[in-house]
């Protein structure tokens, strides 16, 4: 079966379909996502990318000023240099000014793709490494030019930002061909690669302090603890579901969810669980990497899609509930939410607000940003 009909299958249940082993073309995952920088949130939102003012909630600007061909759902990526990345589904990555969202030129933009781009780049010293759902991952200059001499091309494509080792000189790719990969950053050569994990991953693994040990879920309901120095499976967990997103790590405690709807917290010493919640439904699902706040951490949010709406969580470091709030919208809560000073910024997917800004303390409605139609 081909992929490209999975994913439509996937769009139609809202991340429910069959993922696990096939290949092929792209349909867009369809959820929007944002960076912050100082007052100003940057949104990948479809057809455009919209700088958005959160002091008020209105807009600052908007990319392309109107709609073409191209959409763009990946997070635009501020460079240490002064750019907006911005990676399209139009096989396209652009180059931002972020103060008025008008192209820079020179190098830009590359094209040299001949698939999507689902996730953003990784910075790392003076590249950018930019994976691709054709399976490959290009490093480029900040001018946007090409740093290695051929990408490294895994068998399936490439959803997940590469993250990496302590030094930098290793990156470690997941893949949706079940393999994890450890990529030398100065050529693109491996190092090494896992064995077959047993499902496709698209999320980024998160890596433990001491830079020995990778922590990745997969699409066989499984949390994975991976040796750094050979790619050797450690520890299993085993889900309710499958496992979408990157897990988030603090204080020796993984936080993630699954595709049912549960969250939690594993002990990553031997992937123990610590506590766990579920959902109100058996539709519910969290797509989204959870923002751990605080020392402890002292607050935990996620968003979870519902069978009917949204809803954001608010817990504390324990596991208790401090709020939730639901999120009334026609379309659906899948990405991350993201901390703006005192706002809490979730974006909902096929809705007209999209985004919304919450009172981090209470999950009160501040703001909403709908864009004008143009």
């Amino acid at each position: 079966m081909k992929y490209s009909r999975l994913l439509l299958f996937l769009l139609i249940l809202s991340l429910a379909g069959i993922l696990s082993s096939c290949t092929g073309g792209a349909i867009p995952n369809e959820w929007y996502n944002l960076t912050v920088d100082g007052d100003t949130a940057y949104l990948a939102a479809n057809q455009h990318v919209y700088a958005v003012d959160l002091k008020t909630g209105r807009e600052i600007w908007r990319y392309p000023t109107e709609a073409t061909k191209a959409t763009f759902y990946a997070a635009p990526l501020l460079t240490k240099d002064g750019q907006l990345i911005v990676s399209g589904y139009d096989n396209v990555i652009y180059s931002l000014d972020p103060k008025t969202g008008q192209e820079n030129k020179g190098s830009w933009p590359f094209t040299q793709a001949v698939r999507a781009y689902i996730a953003p780049p990784l910075e790392l010293g003076d590249r950018l490494f930019a994976p691709n759902n054709y399976g490959d991952l290009y490093a480029l200059d900040l001018s946007g030019k090409p740093a290695w001499a051929t990408p490294f091309k895994s068998a399936h494509g490439l959803w997940a930002t590469p993250v990496p080792d302590k030094d930098g000189k290793l990156l470690y790719v997941a893949a949706m061909d079940h393999y994890l990969y450890a990529i030398q950053a100065e050529n693109g050569q491996v190092a090494w690669k896992t064995e077959d994990l047993g499902g496709t991953m698209v999320g980024s693994p998160a890596l433990s302090p001491d830079g020995s040990t990778l922590f990745v879920g997969t699409f066989n309901s499984e949390m994975l603890a991976i040796d750094t120095a050979g790619g050797k499976v450690r520890n299993r967990f085993a889900t309710r579901g499958w496992v979408w997103s990157g897990p988030a790590l603090a204080k020796g405690v993984l936080y993630f969810g699954d595709l049912k709807g549960t969250f939690y917290a594993l002990n990553a010493s031997d992937l123990s669980e610590a506590w766990s919640t579920l959902p109100e439904d058996d539709k519910s699902k969290i797509a989204g990497t959870p923002l751990l706040v605080g020392d402890g951490p002292e607050h935990i949010y996620y968003n979870l899609q519902g069978s009917k709406s949204g809803m954001v969580y608010a817990l504390k470091g324990d596991g208790s509930p401090l709020w939730s709030k639901p999120v009334e919208v026609k379309g659906t809560l899948n990405n991350s939410p993201w901390l703006a000073g005192d706002l809490l910024l979730v974006s909902p997917l096929d809705n007209e607000a999209i985004l919304f800004a919450l009172d981090a303390a209470t999950g009160a409605e501040k703001w909403s940003f709908t864009p004008e139609k143009k």
